[in-house]
């Protein structure tokens, strides 16, 4: 049941940022967003530090590995899978934020997803899916 739950969330995780943006791809017409000034902490280098469901961790070998970095207007992630872990995967979403709510964009610029910042400081990202069917799923996230 954890495995189903967990492969759940990392899938609903990876169509969340699965749609990319790049900066420089002038074809789309997209501007992509300007500096994070509204919070600057958010920017950086994370290691995720699990999943919870309504206060229950679901967590497995690999996704210790994932990582996610945020520069002023892309949210990269890398996860990993496969025997040893061997295997790696990098999706790339832009985005943008309005009051605590992180906005993921497809390459149009069109909302595809929305994440709200529960908790946000020099060591901690905790993030709520908000497009979830379950309550009180938070995504939690450590500073590397």
């Amino acid at each position: 049941m954890r495995t189903l739950g967990l492969k759940f969330i990392l899938i609903v995780l990876i169509s969340f940022i699965s749609y990319s943006c790049k900066s420089d791809d002038d074809s789309t017409g997209i501007a992509c967003p300007k500096v994070n000034n509204t919070h600057p902490l958010l920017l950086g280098d994370w290691n995720f530090s699990g999943t919870y469901i309504d206060g229950d961790l679901f967590l497995e070998e690999c996704d210790l590995l994932t990582t996610l970095k945020v520069t002023c207007d892309l949210f990269e992630t890398t996860s990993f899978g496969g025997n040893n872990c061997s295997n790696s995967e990098t999706y790339s979403s832009n985005y943008r934020i309005e009051g605590n709510s992180l906005i993921s964009l497809d390459e149009e610029g069109n909302d595809v997803g929305i994440q709200h910042i529960i908790i946000l400081n020099e060591t901690t990202l905790i993030l709520q899916n908000d497009f979830s069917v379950l309550d009180n799923i938070t995504e939690n996230w450590e500073r590397q």
